[in-house]
């Protein structure tokens, strides 16, 4: 059996080469920061499905935490991106910080592009168009202007955000609701209400 240095050693070995945090482990597995810490120094060891959880995080098998040597390991780390997720999004041109982060979700690196800043946000309500409802996670890459027909995560005079279609006509914006009736236009001086805080790149549906 491994002992809980040589697992400790790992934990800490592959969240650093993800560039995480202990407080961003925890948020991911569901326990503290002090969990983290403790299980890293060798005071205390995780659970199977703990390691699971760690191993799923990391991009790699469950065995390289338990001292496996595995010279796919840096393969598999590069495979999975772990994307935070918020519920809140702060003001348009404003930065996210660890504060306003609720947890993560993992997402295969080849569906990103390295100069996208991406987020998960997590739907409110029913509310969105396309069919989007609430509690689905929706990739945005974080942005202020989107092409015509593109979806965006926009506000209207600060309000919460909504997932709408844009469409641009000389100098209207059109937002497309669900139905004709839900279409909403702005033009001139009605345009500065109108924030665009990214570009939807996918939606999961999170049961």
């Amino acid at each position: 059996m491994q002992s809980m240095i040589t697992i400790g050693d790992n934990i800490k070995k592959y969240r650093e080469q993800n560039l995480m945090t202990q407080k961003q482990l925890a948020q991911i597995i569901g326990v503290t920061d002090k969990a983290i810490s403790n299980w890293e120094r060798g005071i205390r060891a995780p659970k199977m499905g703990q390691m699971r959880k760690m191993a799923s995080a990391f991009g790699i098998k469950i065995s390289l935490l338990m001292g496996e040597n595995d010279s796919l390991a840096n393969e598999n780390l590069s495979k999975v991106k772990w994307v935070p997720i918020v519920e809140k999004l702060p003001c348009e041109g404003s930065v996210i910080t660890l504060n306003d982060v609720v947890g993560f979700e993992a997402i295969p690196s080849d569906l990103l592009i390295d100069s996208e800043n991406c987020i998960f946000y997590r739907s409110a309500d029913d509310s969105h168009y396309p069919n989007c409802i609430k509690n689905d996670l929706v990739l945005i890459a974080l942005k202020n202007s989107v092409q015509s027909g593109g979806i965006a995560l926009v506000s209207i005079d600060g309000d919460a955000p909504k997932l709408k279609k844009l469409l641009f006509k000389n100098e209207t914006v059109v937002l497309k609701g669900k139905c004709l009736a839900e279409d909403k236009v702005f033009k001139g001086k009605e345009l500065r209400a109108l924030s665009v805080l990214g570009e939807v790149k996918r939606i999961v549906r999170n049961f």
